[in-house]
C-alpha cells in the first residue's frame, strides 16, 4: 500500500505541478506555507526524555463543506511503522493527545506524513489543516514545543539535482540549554543526509566545527545531539542520496535543561540569489 500510495502521490504531485526548473524538478516559488494538503512532521515524540516524559498532541481539522480522508504514515528509525486513517467529517476538528500512543501504538520519536486521501490517490488536493506540538507536564505544569509542518518546497535538495540547501539556524548549547537535530525520510528508498555545523558568528561555509551524516533507510527518521558546546550555531543540510518528490525533511530543537521548554526550528529552504 505505501509503495502504490507513493507512486500515485508522485505521478499527482508532477501532474499538478505548473512550472519546473530545467532539471525537471519543481521550481520553488515560495517559501514554506501554512496550509496544504499534505504535511511532514519530521520531529514527534512518544517517549522518555531527559528528566520528563514526551508526548505529541495533534489537532486535525477538515474546512471543507464534505467529508474527508487523511492518511498518516510514521517514520521510525527503523523505518515505516504504521499506516493509518482518519476519517473527518465536514468541518470537523479531531483532536489526540497522545497521537503516537493513540493512532499508531508507537513509542519512541519519529517523523509523520498525512496527507489527504483526493491528493495521494486521484490527484485531487484538499487542503486540511494540522497542528501539532511536543509536550511534557510536571509539577510546574505543562511545557511545550510546537512543531511546524513542513510542505514539499521544504524538503532538503540534492545539491547535484537542484540548486539551494536547508538551513537550520538558531540553535544554542550551554551549561543551560541542548540542542537536538534529526531528519525524517519520507522517500521510497534510503537516503544519506550531509549536515554541517557551523558557529553562528563563522563567516559563509567553509568551515564547519563538525560534520555528521544521517543515513536513513526508507521512511526512516533519526536524531542527535549537537555535538559541539559553549555557542550558537547554525547547520546546512544536504542530501548526498536518496533525494526526490516525496522528501527528506530537516530540523532542529532547543531545549531547556530545567524546564524541557523546546523550540522546534524547520530546516528552511534557501534559494540561489538571482
Amino acid at each position: 500500500m505505501r509503495c502504490l500510495l507513493g507512486a500515485l502521490f508522485v505521478g499527482s504531485f508532477l501532474a499538478a505541478t505548473s512550472i519546473s526548473s530545467a532539471e525537471g524538478l519543481p521550481a520553488r516559488e515560495q517559501p514554506m506555507g501554512l496550509v496544504g494538503s499534505q504535511y511532514v512532521f519530521p520531529s514527534l515524540a512518544n517517549v522518555q526524555g531527559l528528566g520528563a516524559y514526551f508526548r505529541t498532541r495533534m489537532v486535525l481539522t477538515n474546512m471543507n463543506d464534505s467529508p474527508l480522508t487523511v492518511i498518516a504514515v510514521l517514520m521510525s528509525p527503523t523505518g515505516q511503522r504504521g499506516l493509518k486513517t482518519v476519517g473527518l467529517a465536514s468541518f470537523e476538528t479531531r483532536t489526540y493527545e497522545d497521537f503516537l500512543g493513540e493512532l499508531f501504538g508507537y513509542t519512541g520519536g519519529g517523523g509523520v506524513w498525512l496527507i489527504d486521501e483526493g491528493s495521494a490517490l486521484s490527484g485531487t488536493p484538499r487542503p486540511f489543516l494540522a497542528v501539532a506540538e511536543v509536550y511534557s507536564d510536571g509539577v510546574r505544569g505543562r511545557t511545550s514545543t510546537p512543531v511546524t509542518g513542513l510542505l514539499p518546497d521544504d524538503r532538503v535538495v540534492d545539491p547535484a539535482v537542484e540548486a539551494g540547501y536547508s538551513l537550520v539556524t538558531g540553535l544554542r548549547v550551554d551549561s543551560g540549554n541542548r540542542a537536538n537535530f534529526g531528519c525524517a525520510n519520507n522517500e521510497l528508498g534510503p537516503a544519506t543526509v550531509r549536515a554541517e555545523i557551523y558557529a553562528s558568528d563563522s563567516p559563509g561555509f567553509s568551515a564547519p566545527v563538525a560534520v555528521e551524516e544521517f543515513s536513513l533507510v526508507e521512511n526512516g527518521w533519526s536524531q542527535k545531539a549537537l555535538p559541539v558546546q559553549n555557542g550558537q550555531f547554525r547547520i546546512l543540510f544536504r542530501a548526498i542520496s536518496g533525494a526526490g518528490y516525496l522528501g527528506i525533511y530537516c530540523y532542529g530543537v532547543n531545549v531547556n535543561n530545567s524546564s524541557n521548554d523546546g523550540t522546534s526550528i524547520p530546516a528552511a529552504y534557501v534559494r540561489p540569489f538571482r
